[in-house]
């Protein structure tokens, strides 16, 4: 889960695996960390599911554009999660990345990604369709 851009695990190819939604849906994504270090995570999105923004620093980045969400560490937590709207865009090999920011080590960063269509044919969010929450994992 170290090496970028989203973990160094093999992508999934399984169409029942990957979600899809609405563009400009409103979703919460949900991670476990299983290794506490100080620090914080950032959600991203990628319209084609490989380009993300850079690695954020020390100092968490600002929400907007393909940043979704910050969301700080909290001791004794290991089940995070972030609601976020999605891009108002259709893509059809996009992804959302969670990154983990881990203050003062050499290799700071742990990565995860969870792959996703944005479609306007989607179903409704709740309609039995293959909408709701996009896994990701942080250690």
């Amino acid at each position: 889960m170290k090496t970028a851009p989203c973990g160094g695990l093999p992508r999934t190819t399984d169409a029942n695996k990957i979600r899809t939604y609405e563009p400009g849906e409103q979703i919460t994504v949900h991670w476990h960390e299983t290794v506490v270090h100080a620090g914080y995570f950032r959600v991203a999105f990628s319209s084609d599911g490989v380009t993300f923004p850079a690695d954020p620093g020390a100092t968490p980045p600002p929400v907007g554009g393909p940043v979704l969400a910050v969301v700080p560490k909290v001791n004794g937590t290991e089940a995070y999660s972030a609601d976020v709207t999605l891009p108002d865009t259709e893509c059809a090999s996009c992804a959302i990345q969670v990154i983990q920011y881990m203050n003062g080590r050499a290799a700071p960063y742990y990565y995860e990604c969870g792959d996703i269509v944005l479609t306007s044919s989607a179903p409704a969010p709740g309609a039995g369709g293959s909408g709701g929450s996009s896994g990701g994992g942080a250690s």
